[in-house]
């Protein structure tokens, strides 16, 4: 039954406006995320590689559901699906640096898109090393395939304001460009949402050799700064676009533990986080393998460990003093509700954690929709036999009898707009973050709602 957790230390309450953005303390950054994780976007990756759907883009219609004056320039008091295209068209940009991409999406200019490349796919082909590449080319050629997209090439970045800006951190075994239908939304709302490549955990590290300590944190700071010299370009596509006292950020799994400890450092001035089936902001000691040949990743802590070593490790944090949001699967095998349950307990109000129903640690990203449409991963297992471990947990909330991905993908849409919309002051109320009208807009697809603050 779907219910309020009713908890001591737990308020469920609503705002009349936004909470103020506070400075946080300082914390110490933790040097990697569980490495299990990895499997679950790296061989996701590969299904959606073979997938013919569209994804949701952006229109210049107002949804159904929005008010008058919901736009980004002006303010929504009543709630508004956001789940649904936002009424901005979507540039892209795919900037280098150093050895690493940054897509960037944001609200295009409707003036002059004629005259720039307007994008329709991407092929996965760029998401692969050369080597793994022509491998999985060999092996299982629809892997490499064009995937459908709808953004415009370096358009001038929509002149009616200033945007606010959100990073976006993939998780182990991901690409920027593979949560493309989130990041779009996100722009057609009325942000700049830029995802950096994380070198140390993508999908060519995930699928081959451990890498040492990753440098996440690096690439989200190296990411605000490369965006600051874009909106000083004076010939630049992002000219004057982007407002940095409007900075938010949000991650999936790996990358939901990074823009924790990334919101932490108070010089980088993030004002709103959200984390994705977060993994917690801490580190994991594993113990030495029975066999000093094998790989590491074939041991690791127990459950009841982890979940010991997640509560030790955060009693030894202070959490970031800003508002936050937890998006989490109440089935998630990866990284169990119970342990993001301590950081939820954890983190300082306002705070507000949405728990969906039979929600996996993939249903919030778009390539879920893809595996389950394509029956799973585990069929690949005779072609791939190396890959077994990694189909299965690249399953999880993927398969029949879990959330409908297509429903769980739409909710993470609609929080992630919502929730940044409100923390950053450009909706006066929480009326689309309201427990009775997410359930009324997806329903079957909440478990809980737990705010405080």
């Amino acid at each position: 039954m779907q219910h309020e957790m009713s908890r001591s230390t737990t308020a469920v309450t609503d705002h009349a406006g936004p909470a103020p953005a506070l400075a946080p303390p300082a914390v110490a950054p933790r040097r990697h995320a569980p490495r299990r994780a990895a499997a679950l976007v790296a061989l996701a990756v590969l299904l959606l590689a073979a997938a013919c759907a569209k994804t949701d883009t952006a229109s210049t219609t107002t949804p159904a559901g929005s008010t008058p004056g919901s736009t980004p320039g002006t303010t929504a008091s009543a709630p508004v699906d956001y789940s649904k295209p936002g009424p901005y068209k979507v540039g892209l940009m795919r900037i280098t640096m150093g050895d690493r991409l940054v897509a960037v999406f944001y609200p295009a200019d409707p003036a002059g898109l004629d005259k720039v490349q307007h994008v329709t796919s991407f092929n996965t082909g760029e998401i692969f090393s050369p080597q793994l590449k022509e491998t999985i080319a060999t092996l299982i050629p629809e892997f490499v395939r064009d995937i459908p997209l709808d953004v415009y090439q370096d358009a001038k970045v929509n002149p009616e304001t200033a945007w606010p800006v959100i990073l976006h951190s993939h998780g182990a075994g991901g690409y920027p460009m593979l949560e493309s239908g989130l990041l779009a939304n996100l722009a057609s709302w009325g942000f700049v949402a830029a995802a950096p490549d994380h070198k140390s955990r993508n999908l060519s590290s995930a699928a081959g050799a451990p890498v040492p300590d990753p440098d996440d944190i690096t690439d989200l700071k190296n990411t605000v700064d490369l965006l600051k010299k874009e909106n000083a370009k004076a010939d630049g596509p992002l000219k004057g676009g982007l407002d940095f006292a409007q900075l938010g950020a949000e991650g999936h799994s790996a990358g939901g533990r990074a823009v924790v400890l990334f919101s932490t450092d108070t010089a980088n001035g993030v004002k709103s986080v959200i984390g994705i089936e977060p993994a917690p902001p801490i580190a994991f000691t594993r113990p030495p393998a029975a066999d000093p040949t094998a790989s590491t990743t074939t041991t690791s802590t127990t459950p009841e460990e982890r979940l010991a070593a997640t509560k030790a490790g955060l009693a030894d944090k202070t959490p970031p003093s800003i508002p936050s949001m937890i998006i989490q699967g109440d089935s998630d095998g990866i990284i169990p509700l119970v342990n993001v349950q301590l950081e939820y307990d954890w983190l300082k109000p306002p705070k507000r954690m949405v728990v969906l129903a039979k929600g996996g640690h993939n249903v919030t990203l778009d390539i879920c929709k893809v595996i389950r449409e394509q029956g799973g991963l585990s069929k690949y297992t005779a072609t791939l036999p190396a890959f077994a471990g990694l189909f299965r947990l690249g399953e999880d909330g993927c398969t029949d009898g879990m959330l409908d991905p297509a429903q769980g993908y739409a909710v993470t849409k609609h929080l992630t707009v919502a929730q940044f919309r409100w923390s950053l002051g450009l909706d006066p109320s929480q009326a689309s973050l309201d427990p009775a009208y997410l359930r009324k807009t997806f329903p079957g697809a909440i478990a809980d709602v737990q705010s405080e603050g």
